[in-house]
């Protein structure tokens, strides 16, 4: 991930995912909202170096928007199944 990528999803997507994830998404067992913001930033980081490998364009509240909707579905950054 490039300097700049990663100053995006420091200033402009971890503010978004830190005010709608404690809000959204519903806690599984013993989950805190802190706990799921980290995940959503891991998830986010894979959304934004997909996208940069891939040459796309960057746009911090699709990342952002989707990161949320992973982790309401129950999907963590470090599996692929539900919980």
């Amino acid at each position: 991930m490039s300097p700049a990528a990663g100053m995006m999803l420091t200033n402009e997507v971890l503010p978004i995912l830190t005010a709608t994830i404690p809000r959204v998404v519903r806690m599984i067992g013993s989950e805190d909202p802190e706990e799921l913001v980290q995940d959503a930033v891991a998830s986010a980081a894979q959304f934004v170096d997909s996208l940069e490998r891939r040459g796309r364009a960057i746009y911090p509240q699709s990342v952002a928007y989707y990161s949320v909707q992973r982790a309401k579905s129950g999907r963590r950054s470090y599996s692929a199944s539900r919980m």
